[in-house]
């Protein structure tokens, strides 16, 4: 079999070659090298594979063990006694050793019956025996003397501690989810877990893990890796929409094990958590069931409208209580709550004729999710004394009637199980979500027309084929190949129409037309994996684990704006040189004219302008001359073609000492390359070490005491190839004279005779560029981006202590300590200060790992603070920001020159031998965790645990919660030095950071009556505590003008939101028809109190691009906690 899996692997290698091959690209060439390293590695798997040398297998992401120890009376083991494992699949059967233990490796997760026969004792016999996802379910089982005939039912409960692994986290399947209230997605049921918590902005479904930010987790499906390529997110996650799609629905998910902590060293990628989902499987009997779930909009309690607390209205929802802090419905409410409505249907079995060989498990999961909102009906409120206030566009031409936002998936899931003997089994299952929407307003209805509307078509498909071997009663063997296509298409209703934003008056931003930024994508994800495990006997036990793994993402990245493209204009020589910087086209990238761009405008008030037209705001009030400026534009390719290519090696080895003590000592490589259009760059030898300890005090495997220290990198998502390595050339700047219309309407044409930059009476000067087009990770000259020489991974490191008890009926008891430290990051950064850059430097950016003590820039001359106005003998003074507004401190600096103390431009991507003033990332996570669980069993379940928690840094991770920004490891956070008049405020001041809760507390609880005139009866209550966030005050930045990015005062100055929570109820009834058949009714209700308490407040002082202070809503409510609602279901089930 070994043979076989090693031909099984040769055409996935040639499938690689030939992609690439296809792809021509000059990263193949580039990477050859690697390559062959990967091909050595995989041929030394195989080679150990052929002589059955002591390797690894993980635990494999969707299978489970079972493990037990047989003893007399007397405590004594009992040798060579016969264990028979009975199971959905058939059964398996093994003999004890000289310990008197057994293990049942690689099982399908569900739930298992075992049997222990030896002459001279009664049989013994314990049923309902549940089988986890990646844990090692273990038994203590004691024989009686007597005939082997004869058989003693032993209860499940039997089943004890865990007391092979350090990991934490939560195993969920489909027992726990279909007994107590949950919602109908996957990501629901995250949240059960103890140290899991809310992301905040990255979306419901990208939770916070153990301190990590949303986009920092690793999830897995069926083994098939389903982290969005680009940002990390599940599913498939946008830059606008973040996860709309995961290609999981509850009616085909088995369990859900969510890991927050101590992992084994074949996983890596993730500095959050790692989730793992595996689909359900067929057996030897028929079973299936079709079901309907539906949550009307009529049994929605009032939802608490944001629109009544702020000046800048967005809208009334119907569904949610959010909004983002833009003003805009967050597309992650959408289906979350009532609206929605599914048919389930599944069947699983044996396929006819091959009952104990091949079987096979199918769903169809039809969804149709729903949210409404009715459109503002003025933009903004206070008005102005004398205005005439005028309705909004959209609230007028759908006559104050709701907008609705549709979508309908068609969730689909199959399997199929070949067990070639009792020893091996190949396996093979695809699932997928395509979706499509109506067309509709899907991000802004503060708008003039329905040019904002548009549609979506996106899915996801995943396949996998998996081996599972066991060679031996001691040597196991795994193999998968796995691939993960994702892809999003948003389709404007106006496509030809500009997009055009009105920021006349501080108090209303209305859209005036256009979708604006599109951007869609196509992306693959294909891996392979390979891994083995032999057990040998030196010293004790030790179980030796080896594997590698490979994969390669494509993701390629469409991006647009409507209005379409139109040529950079040609203003003559003079002028050319003047707003440009080159006085012709020369074909360079630095050059934007010859090229084609695309563009969104902001329309803005410019006293002074003569050229400009007079323009009258929405609410009537005479604003005076607007020019329409270009707030962003590409000139660059639409199409972004990137890859990357993972690979990691594993080695473990788990050491039982004897029955009271063990270690685990792990270790993990990674390397990881990420290749744009223009540039690439390998991330080599990062190294991840892991080390356990597990400590049973009594020997009996109900109790442990435990110790772990490990290492976790993180694998840098391919938005950084689109942005940084793709030669993506930006414009923005322009200012065009637009056509007001008699009825107030605007038009954009944007040509050389309405550009105003550089007019006499006219506005603006010279336009802003970014040809980031780096040179093979080095910088030669420009406003462009490489990496720095020797940059490395993201890590932080994790320590862990904790104690786990059995009480005895199935009950266990935990509680444990977690710290994580961020060691180092990612991010990319900029050479001069904000001051500078206003002043008089070109700011040039390098992506590497940031410290105080980092030297890779020119550093700017040391400037002089004066009080503004003060006269600079240079004339390289700067005091004002970018929007042009004086700077608060009343202070300005005086730069003596323009270069550093190496003669070269100030921010030049040189070293100096002076650190370049960077402050040292921080993030810090401590928790006390303590759970009560116990499993389905003598008719009930409970889950309860309790987190107490602090979370403090100056840096969130991949996901910036401050400005809301979606670009991990190339946030603005490191784009500028701290400079010496503190524009930054306390942006590097360590502080309570964004999703930073104390106490976070879940009860589950479910009972089924079995008898009584309540027979067939489950009830099942959930309960969610948790306390509130930070509340901080952002200012704009000073050099970039936008909102959300200067933390003034220390973070939490202002105090935190509302502890908030809920009660949610189950109840079902399940009518049994038939001795096969059974009728189940059921209802959910979801926060029974109907607490509405603020969740998130506008934490921004300013509005983009406006004075200080500028907006009116500042701490005003941005979110409430979604009102009641009921789910009601029904069932049929064989």
């Amino acid at each position: 079999m070994a043979n076989g899996i090693f031909y099984a692997l040769v055409p996935l290698w040639q499938f690689w070659i030939s992609r690439y091959k296809i792809e021509e690209k000059e990263s193949w060439i580039r990477s050859n090298q690697m390559s062959k390293r990967i091909l050595l590695g995989l041929l030394i798997t195989a080679l150990l594979l052929f002589l059955g040398l002591p390797g690894f297998a993980q635990e494999s992401t969707v299978k489970g063990n079972l493990a037990g120890v047989v003893l007399d009376s007397s405590g004594a083991v009992v040798q060579g006694a016969t264990v028979t494992l009975a199971g959905p699949t058939g059964n398996r059967t093994a003999k004890t050793d000289v310990d008197g233990k057994f293990i049942f490796a690689a099982l399908t997760p569900g739930v298992y019956g075992v049997k222990v026969e030896q002459s001279g004792f009664k049989a013994a016999d314990v049923k309902g025996i549940e089988v986890a996802t990646g844990r090692t379910s273990s038994l203590r089982m004691q024989l009686e003397p007597g005939a082997v005939s004869e058989t003693v039912e032993v209860s499940a409960t039997a089943v004890t501690v865990d007391t092979t692994s350090t990991a934490t986290g939560a195993n969920l399947n489909d027992a726990f989810y279909a007994s107590v209230p949950v919602p109908r997605n996957v990501s629901g049921l995250f949240y059960v877990a103890p140290g899991v918590a809310d992301s905040g902005q990255a979306g419901r479904a990208n939770p916070s893990i153990s301190g990590g930010s949303g986009l920092e987790n690793l999830y897995v499906a069926d083994g098939v890796n389903i982290t969005d390529p680009a940002f990390g997110g599940l599913g498939i996650f946008t830059r606008t929409y973040g996860s709309v799609g995961t290609g999981i629905n509850l009616s085909f998910i088995k369990e859900v094990q969510v890991k927050t902590g101590g992992f084994e060293p074949q996983y890596g990628q993730a500095t959050g958590g790692v989730v793992q989902i595996v689909t359900k499987s067929g057996g030897q009997d028929f079973h299936g069931a079709v079901g309907f779930f539906g949550a009307p909009v009529s049994t929605e309690a009032n939802t608490r409208q944001i629109d009544l607390f702020r000046n800048r209205h967005v809208g009334r929802s119907l569904l949610t209580s959010s909004a983002n802090p833009g003003g805009t419905l967050p597309a992650s409410g959408l289906g979350v709550g009532p609206g929605s409505y599914d048919i389930d249907g599944e069947i699983g079995g044996y396929v006819p004729g091959f009952r104990k060989n091949l079987f096979f498990f199918g769903s169809y999961n039809p969804t149709l999710n729903t949210d409404f909102l009715v459109p503002p009906q003025f933009a903004g409120a206070p008005l102005i004394t004398g205005g005439v206030q005028q309705q909004v566009g959209l609230f007028t031409l759908l006559h104050g009637k709701p907008i609705y936002m549709r979508a309908f998936t068609n969730n689909y899931a199959g399997k199929l199980t070949w067990k070639i003997g009792n020893s091996q089994t190949l396996e093979s299952s695809i699932f997928g979500d395509p979706t499509s929407t109506n067309s509709t307003a899907f991000r802004v209805v503060n708008a003039q027309d329905t040019s904002v509307f548009s549609s979506q078509n996106y899915s996801t498909r995943n396949w996998v084929v998996r081996y599972n071997g066991t060679m031996s009663p001691t040597w196991l063997v795994n193999a998968n190949f796995t691939w993960n296509n994702n892809q999003f298409t948003e389709n404007p209703l106006f496509p030809n129409t500009f997009n055009v934003t009105d920021r006349t008056f501080a108090k209303l931003s209305p859209t005036l037309s256009g979708l604006g930024f599109v951007e869609n994508h196509k992306a693959d994800n294909f891996g392979y994996e390979v891994d083995t495990s032999k057990t040998v006997h030196f010293l004790g036990q030790h179980t030796f684990m080896l594997g590698g793994t490979e994969a390669f993402l494509n993701y390629d990245d469409i991006k647009s704006r409507t209005g379409g493209t139109f040529a950079v204009p040609d203003l003559g020589a003079v002028r050319n040189q003047t707003v440009y910087g080159c006085p012709a086209a020369t074909g360079s990238v630095t050059c934007p004219l010859g090229f084609l761009t695309n563009a969104t405008f902001n329309l803005n008030f410019r006293p002074g302008c003569t050229l400009c037209p007079s323009y009258t705001a929405p609410d009537g009030t005479t604003v005076g001359p607007v020019a329409a400026t270009v707030g962003r534009g590409e000139y660059g390719p639409p199409v972004i073609g990137t890859e990357g290519l993972s690979m990691s090696a594993f080695v473990n080895d788990n050491w039982t000492i004897n029955k009271f003590l063990s270690f685990s000592l792990g270790l993990r490589w990674e390397q990881y390359r990420m290749t744009g259009e223009t540039e690439h760059y390998t991330f080599t030898d990062n190294w991840a070490p892991r080390l356990g300890i597990v400590l049973d005090p009594w020997g009996d495997r109900k109790s442990k005491i435990y110790l772990n220290w490990a290492r976790y990198n993180y694998q840098m998502p391919l938005d950084a190839a689109i942005r940084s390595l793709s030669n993506e050339l930006d414009l923005t700047g322009l200012r065009f004279a637009p056509v007001v219309n008699p009825n107030n309407t605007v038009t954009i044409i944007p040509d050389a005779a309405h550009l105003l930059n550089g007019l006499v009476g006219g506005s603006g000067g010279r336009a802003t560029l970014s040809a980031q087009a780096g040179n093979n990770g080095t910088i030669t000259a420009g406003n462009i981006e490489g990496f720095a020489p020797g940059t490395k991974m993201q890590y932080e490191d994790e320590y862990v202590a904790g104690v786990e008890r059995e009480l005895g009926h199935g009950v266990v008891v935990s509680a444990r300590y977690i710290d994580r430290r961020l060691r180092r990051v990612v991010e990319d950064m900029g050479g001069i200060s904000p001051e500078g850059s206003n002043c008089c430097f070109t700011q040039v950016f390098l992506i590497g790992n940031p410290s105080s003590t980092l030297d890779i820039f020119t550093n700017e001359p040391h400037a002089t603070v004066q009080p503004k106005g003060a006269t600079c003998p240079s004339g390289l003074v700067s005091d004002s920001d970018v929007n042009g507004f004086a700077y608060t401190s009343g202070l300005q600096a005086c730069f003596p020159s323009g270069v550093g103390v190496n003669g070269l431009d100030a921010g030049s991507a040189v070293p100096d031998g002076i650190a370049d003033g960077f402050a040292n990332p921080v993030r810090n996570y401590q928790a006390a965790e303590f759970e009560l669980n116990k499993g389905f069993s003598r008719n009930w379940l409970m889950r309860l645990n309790y987190r107490l928690a602090y979370l403090r840094g100056n840096y969130e991770g991949a996901f910036r919660n401050d400005n809301g920004q979606t670009d991990p490891s190339i946030s603005s956070l490191f784009d500028f030095t701290a400079g010496v008049l503190n524009l930054l405020g306390d942006q590097f001041a360590a502080g309570p950071l964004n999703t930073d809760r104390h106490h976070v507390g879940n009860l589950f609880f479910s009972y089924t009556f079995d008898h009584s005139y309540f027979r067939g009866f489950t009830v099942g209550t959930g309960m969610r505590i948790q306390s509130g966030t930070p509340i901080s005050e952002f200012g704009n930045h000073p050099a970039y003008g936008n909102q959300g990015e200067v933390p003034f005062g220390g973070r939490g100055k202002l105090g935190r939101t509302p502890a908030s929570g809920s009660i949610d109820l189950h109840a079902e009834y399940a009518h049994k028809m038939t001795e096969r058949w059974t009728l189940r009714a059921g209802t959910d209700l979801f926060n029974v109190t109907n607490s509405q308490t603020t969740t998130f407040v506008d934490q921004l002082r300013d509005i983009s691009f406006s004075a200080p202070g500028s907006n009116s809503d500042f701490q005003k409510p941005l979110a409430f906690q979604n009102p009641f609602y009921a789910r009601f279901s029904v069932k049929l089930e064989f």
